[in-house]
């Protein structure tokens, strides 16, 4: 009898031992679950930080090369300013000399040209 309680006492033992075991697995389970779904949206945001980046590369290309652009035309236009510049400035110069109105007029536009823009 003692034999049959030491049995049954076992059997419940092993039981409890069992559905613990299955409580932990359960709970395991879950656990790898959710690692799963951590990993895939670590996944998809590797791949949206690699598009991003990606897409600030080019936007940096883009602006670097619209810089160099604007650099190169206020080049032109700068050297274009400065040929007609200096065209008007010989043609009132030989057109002041004629005159001493002329010249007074050619010194004051100098004067004035150099107050408002250098040299």
């Amino acid at each position: 009898m003692e034999n049959d309680k030491m049995f049954d006492l076992m059997t419940k033992m092993y039981a409890e031992m069992q559905n613990g075991f299955k409580n932990v697995n359960e709970r395991i389970d879950g656990i790898d679950t959710r690692m799963d779904g951590l990993e895939n949206k670590i996944d998809k945001n590797t791949i949206m930080l690699e598009k991003q980046g990606k897409d600030i590369q080019l936007l940096s290309e883009g602006h670097n090369n619209l810089s160099e652009k604007i650099d190169r035309k206020f080049e032109e236009i700068n050297e274009t300013i400065d040929r007609n510049y200096t065209l008007h400035d010989r043609a009132i110069k030989s057109i002041s000399k004629t005159s001493d109105k002329g010249e007074k007029a050619y010194d004051f536009i100098r004067d004035l040209t150099n107050k408002n823009f250098g040299n």
